[in-house]
């Protein structure tokens, strides 16, 4: 019942497929979904993995030479509350450490939108030592505006 984490390097894309199909309430628009899909596999990822079962992963781009963002993230919905999502966060701080990155960056739908789905989302990036650090009304589009949350990787 532990949980791992570790770099994935062959089939990063069927399970970014896997992961955010199952989890349409975040990832409901087509087009969206098969751009995270896309860059999931081209980008470095860590895999969350429960009793030898893929449950999660984090795609992770380098944005400057200080600076990483977590592209997408997601667990399993079966696999919700069962620490993976602190598993994955917890490595990416860890890999961020490793390369001399200190700024982790996430974005996220911000709290401009009624969405109840990604209200639990900003709860736990804020559980996890993220802060609000910008609002971009028309990065995705005008009925989603993102969220750009931040944390230093030197504090846990």
């Amino acid at each position: 019942m532990t949980i791992t984490v570790e770099e994935r390097h062959t089939d990063k894309a069927a399970l970014a497929d896997m992961v955010l199909r199952a989890l349409s309430d975040w990832f409901g628009i087509e087009e969206a979904t098969q751009d995270d899909i896309d860059a999931a596999d081209r980008l470095p990822m860590l895999a969350a993995r429960r009793d030898d079962k893929s449950i999660g992963f984090t795609s992770l781009e380098i944005v400057t030479p200080g600076t990483i963002n977590i592209h997408a993230i997601g667990v399993l919905p079966d696999h919700h509350g069962s620490g993976a999502g602190r598993a994955l966060i917890a490595a990416t701080i860890d890999r961020c450490r490793q390369q001399n990155v200190r700024l982790l960056t996430v974005k996220t739908l911000s709290d401009a939108s009624d969405d109840p789905f990604h209200a639990g989302t900003r709860q736990f990036y804020t559980a996890m030592g993220f802060a609000p650090a910008a609002e971009i009304p028309d990065l995705y589009d005008p009925r989603n505006p993102c969220l750009v949350m931040a944390r230093m990787v030197d504090r846990i």
